[in-house]
């Protein structure tokens, strides 16, 4: 497979249940396969047969945002603990031996807490294959116990300490993302983006309640793998709003603009990483929403429903690639 298209791996590694640790690192390892799922990177874990980890607790916070995890097992046999893993590789070599090997070796970097012996093991493999290690602030073990330090005198890599989650998985995405644009590709040419507007799009101001099948169009794209972004004019509480309607779970970023420009729109796309080729913007004004997508030479919806449903374009610049009338026919044309 072409490395250039191949997706990012993280690994998150950690303590084992029978170290106990608590229920707020618990969530912090589950905080961090969430967000590694929404920058929609390939998440690898540590899967257990006989308990759980904080390995396999970051798996269930990606699976919470719909990412995809690969669970590295020890021994003979697909059964593990975890049971909503995407993929689970049977490595047929012993727990606490072979099989960190094959799973640091197949990450681009590794993100740790706490952590005992094996994660020990796991951070010196990673140490002497100089793959960059994040360590989160206030999880104790081994992770904190090294952080900030080189291993041996050999300074291979110098394990990196993250005081939260965001920080974290930011940090460890960061080489992969320059080994991408030193490699002349910064853009993912598999990844799709769809850009939404808000109002009248998504939502009604007029009834102050969600466009009919609002989330449940949301939810369906996430489910087919694509990027989503919203594109609103900055307003007050806008945020808040979000919250309050659970629509900012599926989005992986959210920008708030003054005036929607064709440069805004062509940095979002950039920010995200995606190709504008591989782009779709959806909007409820040809004048607006369409008319700069077209210019930048992304597919355009034009929702054609509500306030805005008689406008008209006046050019062709203003004449969207496809017209819905409900959000709903929205997943079945997209592929």
């Amino acid at each position: 497979m072409n490395a250039l298209l191949r997706k990012i791996q993280i690994g998150v590694i950690g303590s084992a249940k029978d170290l106990g640790y608590s229920k707020r690192i618990e969530g912090l390892a589950e905080k961090i396969g969430y967000l590694v799922a929404r920058k929609r990177v390939v998440l690898l874990f540590g899967a257990e047969k006989d308990g759980d980890s904080l390995s396999s607790a970051a798996c269930r916070g990606a699976k919470q945002a719909s990412g995809f995890t690969v669970g590295v097992t020890y021994g003979k046999g697909l059964g593990v603990s975890e049971n909503s893993a995407d993929v689970v590789i049977a490595t047929g070599l012993e727990r606490g031996g072979g099989r960190e090997f094959t799973l640091i070796l197949s990450c681009d970097a590794v993100i740790a807490l706490a952590g005992g012996s094996g994660t020990l093991n796991e951070i010196a493999v990673a140490y002497q294959n100089r793959i960059p290690v994040v360590v989160l602030k206030n999880t104790g073990g081994w992770s904190e116990r090294l952080a900030h330090q080189f291993l041996d005198a050999r300074k291979r890599i110098r394990i990196k300490l993250a005081n939260s989650p965001e920080e974290a998985v930011n940090t460890a995405l960061r080489p992969g993302q320059q080994k991408r644009k030193l490699n002349g590709n910064s853009k993912n040419s598999m990844d799709k983006l769809i850009i939404f507007d808000f109002n009248r799009t998504l939502y009604d101001p007029d009834q102050t309640t969600l466009v009919p099948g609002a989330l449940r169009v949301l939810k369906a794209l996430k489910q087919k793998g694509f990027k989503l972004a919203l594109l609103a004019q900055a307003r007050a509480n806008r945020k808040k709003l979000l919250k309050v309607l659970e629509m900012d779970q599926y989005f992986d970023r959210l920008t708030l603009v003054e005036k929607k420009t064709v440069s805004g729109l062509k940095k979002l796309a950039g920010e995200m990483d995606v190709d504008l080729k591989n782009c779709t913007i959806v909007g409820d004004r040809v004048k607006k929403e369409i008319r700069i997508g077209n210019r930048l030479g992304m597919k355009t919806v034009w929702l054609k429903r509500g306030k805005f449903s008689t406008e008209r374009p006046s050019n062709p610049a203003e004449r969207p690639d496809l017209t819905i009338k409900k959000l709903f026919e929205l997943p079945a044309l997209l592929k």
